[in-house]
């Protein structure tokens, strides 16, 4: 009877244990990011009745009473809620944000162990905030702990210049507060590369060819008589295509009545045969056989006309007569009959024009001064792949810096100049340009990821520089990962650090602390410190990316109590505890008809 009794006050306590826990999940039904308990009950202590049927094949074990074994976490994860604030973030994986309470402090995570060295915890409530300090801290005021990439300096913003030492910073295992003060400025950076990618098409805009050529108000007469002809377009926007229309005739008649009839054809170049391909080529071809000058209509000052108007001058002391056809000079608009052609008569042809583009690129000085690198392109061989020697499609590359309303700088008035050129597969091959900027540093513009393709118009592909101007913080972005980002106002996102994590082999060995906080919880065996949740061990990889689950920005989990199991695991605690206590006045009721048997 004493045992009946004893029993049901066990039970009683046991139930009352399963009652607090299960009432102590609803109450925090609400709670942000907590975790639900499962009491677990467990026989007191048993012992066995060998003087009953010693012999027989079945148990004669006897239990006492029951007690709580355990108070199980359930780790799964609770649904999510939309957050206000960018800095509240949720985590779909296993493992556990790091705070602590020492905004000096430090714990960090390495292959085979940890070091320590604040008072540190573990949660999932992520609804994080920004102190008056700057610092990301939960609803008790404790710090996030995470990794930090040192780019703030009190309200300074440093712009990394090395990406890849940022990725690999970020796959390390050291934690400390995450600081975000609100009046960061992204601090400017000079630029001195300038990497562009566009694509030129010599069937594109037409340029003036004296326009093309004139660098500083002087046109570049050698460059252009070395141009091709395949590279030149007529005034009718039409290009001349002297592969198909090769053929160029010059007669002469002298005053004496003596004929000189010559034949051109584009062709190699070979003078001897002919065969021409430059502009400079054909005016020679056409000096020597007669006397004649082929160039570009000047004005009365002897300056080029801006026109760019292709002539045939006789530059002679002798009147002549002069015919000129063939379908390279149709093309040229170059044909008819002057009879006579006194000194400095000509037969006016048409005015060249050449396949263009232009693309002007912001760049920054030290203090952040916007200025624009602008970069013209034009056509100077549109290539040959068909003939034994094959030639690349050919373009002039001449850039300079100037001020961002337009206004040309001094420092900048020399043009530097560049070729790009594509071979039969479109691959581009050019020559480094620097660009003096401010006469202190060059810029270096590379054009190596440019294409050449007919089906697209020309225009910008892609432009990269690593000048920044100064810019305010407007948003942090915290990706997949856990990388945090600062957005600034001049364009630019860059990452600061990562939210920490942590993950445990055994989550059930985290100790509950209050504050919806988790500590670690170490013991003794055999002789050694260990910890019953294990070691704690990162959540990403060298790769800086995590191994499961990610970070949600927005987002808050909350409670993952089941309230439907939960009310109906308090009915049956509560009938429990019930039957518990009527076996308790049962027991009281033998005793009391045994001790009435003595009085009897």
């Amino acid at each position: 009877m004493n045992d009946t009794m004893l029993n049901a006050v066990s039970g009683i306590k046991t139930h009352q244990f399963g009652l607090d826990s299960i009432s102590n999940n609803i109450a925090n039904v609400n709670t942000n990011g907590y975790k639900a308990n499962s009491p677990e009950f467990k026989t007191l202590f048993s012992r066995s009745m060998d003087s009953m049927n010693a012999a027989t094949v079945t148990n004669n074990d006897f239990s006492y009473g029951v007690t709580g074994s355990s108070n199980n976490i359930i780790t799964k994860m609770g649904n999510l809620r939309s957050a206000d604030s960018d800095t509240a973030v949720a985590f779909t994986g296993k493992g556990w944000f790091v705070v602590g309470k020492n905004k000096e402090g430090q714990f960090e995570i390495s292959e085979d162990d940890f070091k320590i060295s604040d008072s540190n915890y573990f949660t999932r409530n992520g609804d994080f905030t920004i102190d008056s300090d700057g610092y990301l801290v939960n609803s008790e005021g404790y710090y996030l702990y995470g990794v930090n990439l040192g780019k703030i300096d009190g309200n300074n913003f440093k712009a990394s210049q090395d990406p890849e030492k940022d990725y690999k910073e970020l796959a390390k295992g050291v934690m400390k507060p995450i600081s975000i003060p609100p009046q960061i400025s992204y601090q400017p950076v000079e630029t001195t590369k300038v990497d562009l990618s566009v694509n030129l098409n010599r069937t594109g805009e037409l340029k003036n060819v004296v326009e093309a050529y004139t660098n500083n108000g002087v046109f570049d007469e050698m460059s252009f008589y070395n141009h091709d002809f395949n590279a030149l377009a007529n005034r009718d926007g039409d290009m001349i295509r002297p592969n198909n229309f090769d053929k160029a005739d010059i007669e002469v008649t002298m005053p004496d009545g003596t004929v000189t009839m010559v034949h051109y054809e584009y062709g190699d170049g070979t003078s001897s045969q002919g065969k021409f391909r430059t502009v400079g080529q054909l005016q020679y071809l056409v000096k020597r056989d007669t006397g004649l000058d082929l160039e570009l209509a000047r004005n009365p000052n002897g300056v080029i006309d801006p026109r760019g108007v292709l002539v045939l001058t006789n530059n002679t002391n002798t009147s002549v007569k002069v015919k000129v056809s063939g379908s390279f000079f149709d093309r040229l608009s170059l044909t008819g009959e002057l009879d006579p052609m006194a000194k400095n008569d000509y037969i006016a042809g048409s005015n060249l024009r050449v396949p263009s583009f232009a693309n002007a690129t912001e760049i920054f000085d030290p203090s952040g001064k916007k200025y624009a690198l602008r970069t013209e392109y034009f056509l100077i061989n549109s290539g040959d792949n068909e003939s034994a020697t094959k030639r690349p499609e050919t373009w002039n590359v001449k850039s300079y810096i100037h001020e961002f309303s337009g206004k040309r700088m001094l420092v900048s008035s020399e043009i530097k100049q560049g070729r790009i050129s594509f071979d039969e597969t479109g691959k581009a091959s050019v020559n480094k340009m620097e660009i003096p900027f401010l006469g202190k540093k060059n810029v270096e513009l590379t054009l190596d990821r440019s294409t050449n393709h007919v089906y697209s118009e020309s225009g910008l592909n892609n432009t990269e520089q690593d000048g920044k101007n100064r810019g305010e913080m407007s948003r942090i972005r915290i990706n997949d990962n856990g990388v945090i980002s600062i957005a600034f106002t001049n364009g630019q996102t860059e990452a600061i650090g990562r939210v920490g994590l942590a993950m445990f082999a055994n989550d059930q060995g985290l100790r509950k602390v209050g504050g919806n906080l988790f500590a670690l919880n170490p013991t003794t065996a055999n002789g050694q410190v260990v910890q019953q949740s294990g070691k704690p061990k990162l959540v990403w990889g060298e790769d800086s990316n995590l191994k499961q689950g990610q970070i949600i920005q927005g987002k808050i989990e909350t409670s993952n109590v089941d309230v439907a199991d939960a009310l109906t695991s308090l009915i049956l605690m509560q009938r429990g505890y019930s039957m518990n206590a009527k076996a308790f006045t049962t027991s009281d009721d033998l005793i009391k008809e045994a001790i009435a048997l003595k009085r009897a």
